[in-house]
């Protein structure tokens, strides 16, 4: 167990170590005419790009719903609860406390986001825009210390009970 652990942390690191890091820059412009005059106006370096992708006419759902998929945008007054619901909705493993939206731009609006500045709100009644990625990520399940120690304890004492039984039959 310990040497497939070491292998499979060891093939985890050869990966990374191939990984190339995307910076990206989130600009909020109505043009690119308008990019000069803006605050967004920075340097650019060797090597990079400016990159405006084509305006999908999709919202994807992603993570931990029944059916991830890309929906056809349908309007400005739909929520994430909206699209969750056309999912299917959360999976049973979903940290519903951790959606969090992407936005077509690369800012993204979190659960914490909204509810520091909309006391009433939660991230199921943010609107969503068009190419918007909805992320529902998977709850993370941590060791309970107190939990293992009660099964250890109650391991013991069955098997000092059995091995006690034991001594006293002979």
């Amino acid at each position: 167990a310990q040497k497939s652990l070491q292998s499979n942390l060891q093939r985890i690191i050869n990966r990374l170590g191939n990984v190339e890091p995307e910076g990206r820059i989130v600009v909020d412009i109505d043009s690119v005419k308008d990019l000069k005059e803006s605050k967004y106006n920075v340097t650019l370096e060797d090597g990079d790009e400016i990159v405006i992708p084509q305006k999908p006419s999709t919202v994807n759902v992603v993570g931990e719903v029944y059916n991830p998929s890309s929906y056809i945008y349908t309007g400005e007054n739909t929520t994430v609860k909206d699209y969750l619901d056309k999912s299917g909705g959360i999976t049973a493993l979903s940290s519903e406390k951790n959606i969090y939206v992407v936005r077509a731009d690369g800012s993204v609006v979190s659960n914490n986001y909204v509810k520091e500045n909309y006391w009433w709100k939660d991230i199921h009644s943010v609107q969503v825009n068009v190419g918007d990625t909805i992320v529902v990520p998977r709850k993370l399940r941590f060791p309970s210390y107190m939990q293992d120690a009660k099964d250890i304890t109650q391991i013991l004492y069955q098997t000092a009970a059995t091995v006690g039984i034991t001594l006293a039959a002979y």
